[in-house]
């Protein structure tokens, strides 16, 4: 009998030598769903084991793939009649681990919105999941995402840091030249970049890149800077175009890779700062809200066309909000738009994100969370790497 068992394991281990490697995908375990257990008389074995197992004709038509424990080592054989199971890769590993057949499991990136000071990966895209738990950090406005990378500076002191889920720490950059409270922070051709804000001296249009060669931050083209300077926010165009929205009230500019020139666009209609702004589609920038010139927190919504020459900004009355927005950002996520904000029209703290269906003929905002107060001192999106599981 012992030398049947041996015999049968040793085949088990042949079987396994020959899968290859796609045959399965390691998921994260935190799906809102029940995993049951296969019954099999080898449960607990190895992971080889428990694979080959799962691959054998037998039980190939109910197993669907292996969960493991990895402290104790031991797999068994799982089966699940679920049409949809959604998930978000996890930030810090769990003690069970997931392997599902390939066949059944497509990646699928979910958006979230960072809060540092709590430390927390809040998800917007996908509802009903807990928070990906990351190292706070004291708040900024100047942050942004370079892969799976949050790249963050602090206003003040002048230190960036960078935080990567395979590392799940945060990991010191060089500091900037100068301070940029109240600047903002982006890609360019695919490398930070920092632009304007004030320091001790006052306003300043200063521009730092990060250089991937030197691993320090270098000087970029100034931008321009009026007496009445407003928080910057700014809007990644394409790979080697930005506009930074801000400055006097109504200043938009923009910079190309091309000839690394600030290039002033259209003036916004009308006064307003910590306008609530993001891009809809390849060439159109999408404004909504904003604080006016009596500190009225607005909800008008206007957008520029970008591929026009000489392009003005007109109304888009589909994006009215209910009450007026401030504080935040816009951002179109596969068919959806989503809009956070830290202020309503009251000039009152509060967290809300809505959503739109861009897909639907009378698309119109739904508000999709209120956030509690303590949380979101600034915001900014980071996408998660997220998987969708359909049996």
């Amino acid at each position: 009998m012992m030398r049947a068992i041996i015999l049968f394991l040793t085949a088990v281990q042949t079987i396994v030598s020959s899968l290859t490697a796609p045959q399965y995908k390691e998921v994260p375990s935190n799906c809102d769903h029940e995993w049951k257990g296969l019954e099999s008389p080898l449960n607990g074995a190895s992971l080889h084991v428990a694979l080959a197992l799962c691959s054998i004709s037998d039980y190939q038509q109910d197993c669907v793939g292996v969960r493991c424990n990895t402290t104790t080592a031991e797999c068994d054989l799982i089966t699940n009649t679920t049409q949809f199971v959604r998930c978000l890769e996890q930030v810090k590993p769990f003690e069970t681990l997931l392997y599902l057949r390939s066949q059944f499991v497509k990646s699928r990136p979910e958006l979230t919105i960072v809060d540092l000071e709590q430390g927390l990966l809040v998800p917007a895209s996908i509802q009903g999941f807990s928070s990906l738990q990351i190292p706070p950090l004291p708040r900024s406005k100047l942050q942004t995402q370079k892969g799976d990378t949050l790249i963050v500076c602090m206003e003040v002191t002048k230190k960036c840091q960078k935080w990567k889920p395979s590392v799940d720490e945060w990991t010191p950059m060089a500091s900037l030249h100068r301070e940029h409270k109240a600047g903002c922070m982006s890609l360019f051709s695919g490398q930070p970049i920092v632009i304007g804000g004030r320091d001790q001296a006052g306003l300043h249009g200063v521009v730092e890149i990060f250089d991937e060669q030197t691993h320090e931050w270098i000087i970029g083209p100034t931008i321009p800077v009026w007496e009445h300077e407003r928080p910057l926010s700014v809007i990644k165009v394409n790979q080697s175009t930005i506009v930074v929205v801000g400055g006097n009230l109504r200043s938009m500019n923009i910079l190309h890779k091309q000839d690394m020139i600030w290039h002033p666009l259209a003036n916004y209609p009308m006064q307003r700062w910590l306008l609530v702004c993001g891009l809809l589609d390849t060439d159109l920038i999408l404004c909504i809200g904003g604080r006016d010139f009596y500190n009225r927190n607005q909800s008008s919504a206007y957008g520029l066309n970008l591929a026009l020459v000489n392009s003005t900004w007109t109304k888009r009355a589909k994006f009215l909000t209910n009450k007026g927005v401030a504080v935040g950002f816009l951002f179109k996520f596969r068919q959806e738009l989503y809009c956070m904000s830290t202020q309503n029209g009251n000039y009152a703290k509060v967290n809300q994100l809505q959503g739109m269906n861009l897909t639907e003929a009378n698309s119109k905002w739904k508000l999709l969370k209120i956030y509690p107060n303590d949380v979101f001192s600034s915001v900014g999106p980071y996408i998660v790497r997220g998987f969708e599981i359909e049996i």
